[in-house]
């Protein structure tokens, strides 16, 4: 965690992860797709670290999202993300407790 003040009830819970570029359809000013994809991780795991309701929902939704994805037509790496979000979730200190 980063030692930030985690919202409380009612407050805003939202994720930024930069400002927005015209020039590049909308995405992150500058970052790469990688980047904005590790950051929006990062985000949710410390979200999650501090409040174990929305840990609890993310990792139930994640793992049952994990146990049918041989529905979709999904490339192998896209399936390996919901594998790689939850662990990035898990190993995020928690916050709570």
């Amino acid at each position: 965690m980063t030692g930030q003040r985690s919202p409380g009830k009612g407050e805003d819970r939202s994720v930024s992860l930069g400002e927005e570029s015209a020039a590049d359809g909308g995405g992150v000013a500058g970052a790469t797709t990688a980047d904005t994809v590790e950051e929006a991780e990062r985000s949710i795991s410390e979200l999650c670290a501090s409040d174990w309701g929305l840990w609890r929902a993310f990792t139930a939704n994640l793992q049952t999202l994990g146990a049918h994805l041989g529905r979709y037509e999904l490339t192998e790496e896209s399936k390996g993300r919901v594998g790689t979000l939850l662990g990035i979730i898990e190993e995020e200190p928690e916050a709570f407790g």
